[in-house]
């Protein structure tokens, strides 16, 4: 306890000093638990299908490894690529032919409600007090 009152009377640049060693220490601290999941996690993940690694008689390098998933990603990519492509070209197809539509316009007879006579079938709202 004597030392966290040290540390609030402490100035500025001590307080600064202890929070970035801490913040070291703790970083420090998450890495060695992250390494030591994976050692134990790793080992028992298999990508591969069981007669697959039955025929796979020796270690794959780090290398090798980075690039089968570069490879995975970039096919990925290419595939969603293309179907976008695709749906791309299909939304202009309807975009253009709905610019390519003509509009009818046809003239009807003249009737009660759009007569010229001056009386108007729409009434004006009634007005609030």
């Amino acid at each position: 306890m004597k030392f966290v009152k040290k540390l609030q009377r402490a100035p500025d640049g001590t307080k600064k000093i202890y929070v970035a060693g801490a913040s070291a220490l703790t970083v420090i601290l998450v890495i060695i638990i992250w390494v030591y999941f994976l050692k134990t996690a790793l080992p028992n993940i298999n990508p591969l299908a069981p007669e697959a690694a039955e025929n796979q008689s020796r270690e794959e390098s780090l290398w090798e490894v980075f690039g089968r998933g570069f490879t995975k990603i970039i096919d990925d990519f290419s595939q969603k690529f293309s179907e976008t492509k695709n749906q791309l070209g299909q939304s202009l197809e309807e975009l253009q032919a709905q610019l390519q539509k003509t509009n009818e316009i046809t003239v009807e007879k003249e009737t009660a409600a759009t007569s010229s006579t001056g009386t108007s079938p729409i009434t004006e709202p009634p007005q609030l007090p």
